[in-house]
C-alpha cells in the first residue's frame, strides 16, 4: 500500500500488487567417477541430477564409446512411503503404461523385486532416502579393439530448456590374447622318412609370433631329429618305430 499525505495532514492511499513469478533454475548433476576397465569389462553407471523447481528431467549422453548403451530410467519413490521397492516399479509402469525393458536391470526378462533390489544396492537406498529420481543409464562392455581414453559427457536438462552437464573419463586397458594354434592330428609315419608337421597359429590381437617344439616323450629307440624346433612347421624323422610326444608353445 502506497500512501501521499499533504501539509495539512489530508492523504489517499492506493493498493498495487506485486506478484514475483518463480525462477526456473537449472537440474545440478551429480559428480561422476572416473572409471578404469579392461578390454572384455562391461560398465555399468548412473547418471543422476536434482532439479529445484522439481521438474521432470531428461537425461542424453555424448561421445559414448562405440557400443555403448544409454537410456534414461525411473529410480524414484512413487508411492511415496519412503521406501524404493517393487510398489514403486510396479506404480511407476502403470502410470506409464509400459513394462519396458529399460526397468529390467538384471536382464531376466521381467520387472521384479531383483531389479528393485539391484536399485537399492547401487545406491544405497534405506527407508531414511529421499524419494528418487529419473537418471541416466549407461552399459557397455569393451572390445578387444577399444583401448584407449574415453571422454563421455552426461546432461540432464529440465522442459524450459536448463541443463547441467558431467564429463565421465573412462580408460580401457590393453588386454593381450593369447595365440591360437589349430588342433594338431596325430600322424603317422614310416620309419626313416620325414613328417612334415601340419599347424597354423593365429594372434588376436595381431602380434608377432615365436614358435617352440620340445618333446615331451614318447616310446621306443631314440627319437630322431626335428629339423627346426623354432619354426611353426619343422619336418621329424623318427630313428626307429615308436610312439613320439611334441608340444608346440606359441
Amino acid at each position: 500500500i502506497f500512501t501521499v499525505t499533504n501539509s495539512k495532514g489530508l492523504s489517499d492511499s492506493e493498493q498495487i500488487v506485486i506478484t514475483v513469478n518463480s525462477a526456473n533454475l537449472p537440474p545440478a548433476m551429480s559428480p561422476l567417477a572416473d572409471k578404469t576397465i579392461n578390454e572384455g569389462q562391461r560398465i555399468l553407471m548412473y547418471a543422476r541430477a536434482s532439479d529445484p523447481n522439481q521438474d521432470r528431467l531428461i537425461f542424453s549422453a555424448g561421445n559414448l564409446p562405440s557400443g555403448a548403451m544409454f537410456q534414461t530410467v525411473l529410480l524414484a519413490d512413487v508411492t511415496g512411503d519412503g521406501l524404493i521397492n517393487i510398489l514403486d516399479t510396479q506404480v511407476a509402469l502403470n502410470a506409464l503404461g509400459t513394462n519396458t525393458p529399460e526397468y529390467d536391470f538384471d536382464n531376466n526378462g521381467n520387472v521384479d523385486i531383483l531389479d528393485v533390489q539391484l536399485i537399492n544396492n547401487q545406491f544405497g537406498y534405506t527407508s531414511d532416502s529421499p524419494g528418487a529420481i529419473l537418471a541416466g543409464r549407461m552399459e557397455w562392455t569393451a572390445d578387444y579393439t577399444q583401448s584407449g581414453s574415453y571422454l563421455a559427457i552426461f546432461s540432464a536438462t529440465d522442459p524450459q530448456g536448463a541443463s547441467d552437464s558431467q564429463t565421465l573419463q573412462i580408460t580401457v586397458n590393453n588386454v593381450n590374447r593369447a595365440p591360437v594354434l589349430t588342433t594338431i592330428s596325430s600322424p603317422s609315419v614310416s620309419e626313416g622318412a620325414a613328417l612334415n608337421f601340419t599347424v597354423s597359429a593365429t594372434d588376436p590381437d595381431g602380434d608377432g609370433m615365436t614358435y617352440l617344439w620340445t618333446r615331451t616323450g614318447g616310446t621306443g629307440p631314440a627319437p630322431g631329429s626335428l629339423s627346426d624346433p623354432a619354426t611353426l612347421t619343422p619336418s621329424f624323422t623318427p630313428a626307429g618305430p615308436g610312439t613320439q610326444l611334441f608340444v608346440l608353445r606359441a
